[in-house]
């Protein structure tokens, strides 16, 4: 369009031109909507046979096409949008030039350039709810898509229900157990452990919940496997538990309960029982029964190693007998018995009596020996102590209260029912006494 007007005349023709060159670019456009429309339904037409037609058809090939024609709707959107733009902007500047105008010509161009307006909003609207429909039809028959089924992937591996953790079973990978109120699955083969949640060899598939029941059905279900464990103990080293014939920690028994029998008390046993240090004994001990069989309380070491029975005091020893720590070099010598006592302070005393374990080894008394008994002594087999073989004294011998053996003397008192033996110190003889006053010689001094 030219800037420069000379006469109303001209500028109502050169307006006129316009709204005819306006009129031949909106039909043009309304034929190129129509153009461009037809393909948009073709394809969409196209897209619906080939989804109703080929069921096996790949997703991304169907991805691809809907991408392409998804590309397109915008594509042409942006160029419809951009030409209904420019023809827009040719009647608003038309309507403006021609608002000032007056005469039947004016209005004429007026109601040319409103009737433009209007078939342009037309088109744009018509064009607008094409571009719609078409999107529609796309995302219609990419919700069909789902509905058809892909090719049939490789066998996937499933789950192995096992039921409730054996101890001493082997797990391999995919096997599913129950474990105090969990479940586990195994993530690899080859699996023994028992199933926690900071194992690397199993994984938590349900885990169970707080305060709810999830319990075990019984108490075999969380112990280690019992086979081959008959009489054994269940014992813990802090982290797992295991059977053991053998504790390795101290075992309290808090129970009350006294023994009477071999068969009550707070501890019963049944069999021997092998203790490799002290026993402590609060009361009593019992040893044997009224049965049969004998009863044998044995000390046992290496030669050499006392082996004693010590009686004591608030802890403090008072007396002990036993075996002396003597070496044994055969010929039954070594391992003496002997009674010892001690002081207030737990010191050896003495030793007062020693017995030699070799045949005819000697009885030792190294104290002051008294028989209370008052039997009578009528012949050498009578009397509170009788001596089958000699007697040697080395000291003086009393018989009585007050009489006895007497050396170097010249002859002891008369003592009416009692008689006194003597070494006479004029001849040396051994002489005897009696209670009438009368002397007998019973050895001469040669």
């Amino acid at each position: 369009m030219s800037a420069h007007f000379t006469t109303p005349t001209d500028e109502l023709l050169l307006l006129a031109e316009t709204l005819g060159e306006v009129k031949t670019k909106t039909d043009k456009l309304e034929a190129e909507f129509a153009t461009q429309a037809r393909p948009l339904e073709a394809a969409t037409n196209a897209l619906s046979a080939a989804l109703s037609g080929i069921k096996a058809l790949q997703f991304h090939v169907l991805d691809n096409n809907l991408g392409q024609l998804s590309a397109r709707v915008e594509e042409m959107r942006k160029a419809v949008d951009e030409q209904v733009g420019v023809i827009a902007l040719e009647l608003k500047k038309a309507d403006e030039t021609n608002a000032a105008k007056a005469g039947q010509e004016a209005e004429a161009l007026r109601s040319e350039i409103a009737a433009l307006q209007a078939q342009l909003g037309t088109l744009g609207a018509q064009f607008a709810a094409q571009l719609e429909r078409v999107e529609f039809s796309a995302k219609e028959e990419a919700k069909k898509l789902q509905l058809i089924p892909g090719p049939a992937g490789a066998a996937g591996a499933s789950l192995n229900p096992r039921g409730t953790f054996v101890d001493g079973e082997t797990y391999n990978r995919l096997d599913v157990v129950s474990w105090l109120g969990s479940s586990y699955i195994a993530a690899v083969d080859g699996v023994t452990e028992k199933p926690s949640k900071n194992s690397n060899q199993w994984q938590v598939l349900a885990s169970r919940g707080n305060g709810g029941g999830g319990g075990v059905p019984d108490i075999n279900a969380i112990l280690p496997s019992q086979s081959g464990n008959n009489g054994k103990l269940l014992t813990t080293n802090g982290s797992a538990a295991s059977w053991s014939s053998t504790l390795t920690s101290e075992l309290a028994i808090s129970a009350t309960t006294p023994s009477t029998t071999t068969s009550s008390g707070a501890l019963v046993v049944s069999g021997g029982v092998g203790v490799a240090k002290t026993i402590n004994v609060a009361e009593g001990i019992t040893i044997g029964t009224s049965s049969i069989y004998g009863v044998n309380v044995k000390l046992n070491s290496q030669s050499g190693e006392e082996k004693t029975f010590l009686f004591q005091s608030v802890g403090v020893n008072r007396w002990g007998f036993g075996v002396e720590a003597s070496l044994e070099f055969g010929s039954n010598s070594g391992s003496d018995f002997h009674l010892v006592s001690y002081s207030d302070a737990g010191i050896i005393i003495d030793v007062p009596i020693r017995l030699v374990r070799s045949a005819g080894g000697a009885f030792t008394l190294s104290r002051p020996a008294v028989f209370s008994s008052s039997t009578a002594s009528t012949s050498i087999a009578t009397g509170a102590l009788k001596i089958t073989g000699g007697l040697g004294v080395g000291g003086a011998v009393n018989a009585g209260t007050f009489y006895g053996l007497v050396d170097g003397v010249t002859a002891p008192a008369t003592e009416s029912g009692y008689a006194r033996i003597y070494v006479d110190s004029a001849d040396g003889d051994l002489k005897v006494k009696f209670g009438d006053g009368t002397v007998k010689t019973l050895a001469t001094d040669t």
